[in-house]
Order: structure tokens, then sequence, then C-alpha cells
């Protein structure tokens, strides 16, 4: 499904109910949100590979962050960090998500960890895989200069 929030829609995939029977009741389970890594990327990678052990015992949410994926592309001026956390913040609020367990795979650690930062009390818990440990700005802007010419150098140095 595709969400508008912040002016752009976001496509966003459920796995797993948020109530469950339990016996003769209905039992609520924790939300886990889900920030691919990337840029250029989507959640599809995790469909397969964690999305289907946490959707055993919690309602697992994926979404495709602007500019990425299925999500309507924007405009590169808005493919920034803070961006993205805001997108979430208001993706949260428009799906009624409360509190959940927040995973940033790689690129998108960088997200949730802004997220966390901003917005500490809007999650139960925070995990990050494979984040970068360190980057050296030179390097990369080196690279970048080296595969994109001057232009890209100062688009990665910005």
């Amino acid at each position: 499904m595709r969400v508008a929030v912040n002016g752009v829609r976001l496509f966003v995939d459920v796995d797993g109910a948020k109530l469950r029977p339990d016996g003769p009741w209905l039992r609520e389970v924790p939300t886990v949100v889900l920030v691919h890594t990337g840029p250029g990327t989507d959640h599809t990678a995790y469909k397969e590979t964690i999305g289907p052990v946490v959707a055993e015992d919690a309602q697992m949410v994926y979404l495709d962050l602007r500019g990425h994926g299925r999500s309507d592309p924007s405009t590169p001026d808005t493919w920034r960090v803070d961006t993205w956390a805001s997108d979430l913040l208001a993706l949260f609020d428009r799906l009624e998500i409360e509190q959940p367990a927040l995973i940033g795979g790689g690129f998108g650690s960088f997200v949730a960890l802004r997220f966390a930062q901003q917005w500490p009390e809007r999650i139960s818990k925070l995990v990050v895989v494979n984040p970068a440990a360190r980057t050296v700005v030179p390097r990369v802007v080196a690279r970048f200069d080296e595969l994109g010419g001057a232009a890209a150098g100062e688009a990665a140095y910005a």
C-alpha cells in the first residue's frame, strides 16, 4: 500500500497481524519497523530473510524510503537523513504505530539513529545492523571524484 506523508507517498508492506488469536481472546503483539539499506534499494531483500522470522512473534512493517523502491521519487534535494527520519515519524502518526522496535539495516541505520536521536520516546527498541563504524570524508569525496568527476565529489561533500 502507499501512504501519503510529508508530500510524498511511501510504499509500506506488512507481514503479520497486530492482534492474534490466543484461545478465546485476541493478543496484541509488538510491531517492528524495518528501514532498508541503500541508497538505491528497497525493502524486498528483507521479505525472505529477517521478515518471516520476526513476523512469527511480531507485526513486521517494511517501508521504502522516499526516492527508493515503490515510494514516490520526490526530488534529490529531499534525499536526506533528516527528511527520511521525519517521514518515518509522519508514517508512525498516520498508521498509529506506537512505540515499535525500529531496525535499521546498513544505510537505514543512519535513518534509524537519527529518528532515535530526535524522538527517542516514540520507539521501544533500536537495532542497527551493519552501520558504518566510521566515515573518512576525504576518502569518500575522493572516490566520488574518481568515479563521477568533480561535480559528484562536491555533491558527496555537501
